[in-house]
């Protein structure tokens, strides 16, 4: 467990081995990919001595248990770091470890470990704590600054999975735990308790720069003095950099966190020139904002158009000055939901509180407010004040208010409501929803009770088959149902059926028919898994708007079991490009089976310029690999039609 001067490694069983510096410095000089274990029953903290390990070329760094070894940059024990742990200039995974107590230094980024521009990281069934920067509390990676974004070459991949990343602390550049300009992935861990002298609690993402996935993960406790308590996604101004950016939130919990700006929770800066933003089956709860949204802010420092959706999920307990469950737009003149691509579906917004907007608030910008469509969503116990209200648009605004259809709201407040779609709507009553708490499912949600009159009121698309719980939706219950609904509970939990159904025995299971051949018209391609280019003529006689349908199937690479690749970190980013813009990225996670699919609509061909050719191009977990994938191959079908 010494940090000694490196050496040379002694062959195994014949000395003494080597030191975790020696290890990585005899896997540096080999220019080669090497994996590095520890001595069976090995126990303690390495305590480095001679400033951080600096890991040149691709290494696996596997320790016996996150709780069995440590790796320390406070060798006097001071409690105050003293150095950084590592710092990785090409692929690393780190496994099995705690890294802690660990400072970057004056000016420098990333407490623990810094990754830099063209690296890419895995921290798998490990703890990160303690640890200190002027960004990235416990990591940083790639190149932020000015327009060193820009470059791709300049940005790094990060996944961290089945880890913890806690009580780290960054100062006035942000990201208490995180900061990424680049690729970040984060699932089935806990990022909790963690600080930031600016943006960002948890995590801080330079939108346009950075994508993000957070996936059956734990966001909780966090602090961060400006925006995002957190998470905190900066926007970079529309069209300054030729890519786009997608945040995807499934399955998560975002809780218990405080910013002393906007965005308790979430906080989003704007969605210019394509980002997109999605959070999905998760739960944000218990957050506070100083200023607006205490679960969720949707600023418009630049234009705030999308796409952004809140789908199956649960917006509750949370508290603001402006709009306690989720704030739209702000103080500036850029607009909001210009495109019509913001929507609220199948969302339970509940028992928010703030001093102007209770549940969702609509701020000015040019004089005028946001129209947000809410699709058979509740927004009910919210209050202002000590008293009722759920929605609200701010004084002086001319115009703008909420879209609804299939929708319960309680007390709608001076917010004008629209239906263009339906009258079939539940207006001033009480929904009866139970507590927020464990209902089953990965996150807390608010359970109706069976006599609501959100029960079979509502309607779901058809990407919705279950609820945020995953139980099945579509249960038909006794109440009557609305013209043009489907019998869906309105709100993010779908009651079961009155009485329970009796379980089928194994003879009575139906065996569910074979998957439907594909479509005659799809173009099959198998393609190396750096990404394919595919070319799309959209046909001059397809009307307005066009539907592209983009499918196919993934064989995991060796890093990755199949249990990994498919329905837990795996994902594929589909790219749309006109010559070298991308105007479109749509980011899906591969199914169970190892499937994927993913859709986009386009209004018109404005989008596509003068061009009447597409690109689209599809990767899997963004080519920010940490091997090379040799023979393992993506496949993928590309179908051009016109929206129905």
């Amino acid at each position: 467990l010494a940090d000694t001067e490196a050496g040379e490694c002694e062959a195994e069983g014949t000395g003494n081995g080597c030191t975790l510096r020696e290890a990585v410095e005899e896997a540096n000089a080999e220019n080669d990919s090497d994996l590095i274990t520890f001595k069976s029953g090995l126990t303690g903290e390495i305590e480095l001595t001679q400033d951080q390990i600096r890991i040149d070329y691709g290494v696996k760094i596997d320790g016996p248990g996150k709780n069995v070894i440590s790796v320390s940059g406070d060798p006097d024990d001071d409690g105050t770091g003293d150095s950084r742990i590592f710092r990785v200039d090409d692929q690393a995974t780190i496994s099995g470890l705690t890294l802690t107590d660990a400072d970057a230094g004056e000016g420098e980024r990333g407490g623990a470990v810094y990754a830099t521009p063209g690296s890419s990281l895995l921290i798998t069934n490990s703890v990160v704590s303690d640890s200190t920067a002027v960004r990235g509390g416990a990591i940083a990676a790639g190149l932020p600054g000015d327009d060193n974004f820009k470059y791709e070459a300049n940005q790094a991949s990060v996944t961290i999975t089945n880890s913890e990343l806690r009580d780290n602390v960054a100062g006035d550049e942000g990201g208490g735990a995180l900061s990424v300009s680049g690729a970040l992935t984060v699932a089935r861990s806990e990022i909790a308790n963690n600080r930031s002298g600016s943006t960002g609690g948890a995590i801080d993402l330079p939108f346009g720069r950075a994508d993000l996935d957070v996936i059956d993960s734990v966001i909780s406790g966090n602090r961060a003095a400006g925006d995002g308590g957190g998470i905190a996604i900066e926007s970079v101004g529309v069209g300054k950099y030729d890519q786009t950016s997608a945040a995807t939130i499934l399955r998560s919990t975002i809780s218990g966190n405080t910013a002393g700006e906007d965005g308790g929770g979430l906080f989003v800066a704007g969605l210019p020139g394509g980002d997109s933003l999605t959070l999905s089956d998760s739960t944000v709860s218990d957050n506070k904002a100083t200023a607006t949204g205490g679960g969720i802010s949707l600023a418009n420092e630049t234009p705030a158009d999308g796409p952004f959706s809140v789908s199956n999920s649960t917006v509750s307990r949370n508290n603001a000055d402006t709009g306690g469950g989720i704030s739209f737009g702000g103080n500036s003149t850029n607009a909001v939901n210009s495109s019509d691509t913001i929507s609220v579906d199948n969302a339970t917004i509940a028992a928010n509180t703030a001093n102007r907007g209770g549940g969702l608030s609509l701020n000015t910008y040019d004089g005028t407010s946001a129209t947000i469509p809410l699709r058979s969503t509740i927004v009910a116990d919210n209050t202002v004040a000590g008293q009722p209200q759920d929605l609200d648009r701010a004084d002086g605004s001319e115009g703008g208010g909420f879209d609804l259809a299939f929708s319960l709201i309680e007390q709608k407040g001076d917010a004008p409501l629209f239906s263009s779609d339906t009258p079939a709507n539940v207006i001033g009553e009480d929904p009866k929803l139970g507590a927020l708490a464990d209902n089953g499912g990965p996150t807390a949600t608010h359970l109706p009770d069976g006599a609501s009159p959100a029960v079979d009121r509502g309607e779901a698309p058809e990407r919705l088959a279950a609820d945020q719980r995953g139980e099945e939706r579509t249960i038909d219950r006794s109440p009557a149902n609305p013209a043009g609904g489907d019998n869906t509970d309105i709100g993010s939990v779908e009651l079961p059926a009155e009485p329970p159904a009796p379980a089928a025995t194994q003879q009575q299971a139906a065996t569910p028919p074979p998957p439907p051949p594909p479509p005659p018209n799809e173009i099959a391609r198998r393609f190396p898994p750096r990404g394919l280019t595919q070319s799309l003529s959209p046909k001059s006689d397809l009307k307005a708007p066009y539907r592209f349908t983009v499918s196919g199937r993934v064989i995991p690479p060796t890093f990755l079991s199949a249990q990994q690749a498919c329905g837990s970190i795996g994902f594929v980013s589909v790219q749309f490009k006109r010559r070298t813009q991308t105007i479109s990225t749509r980011r899906s996670l591969v199914r169970p089976d190892c499937s994927y699919r993913s859709t986009v609509s386009f209004a018109s061909r404005k989008r596509f310029g003068r061009s009447r050719v597409l690109r689209v191009q599809v990767r899997f977990l963004g080519n920010q690999v940490l091997e090379p994938f040799k023979n393992k191959v993506l496949t993928a079908r590309v179908r051009r039609e016109p929206s129905r």
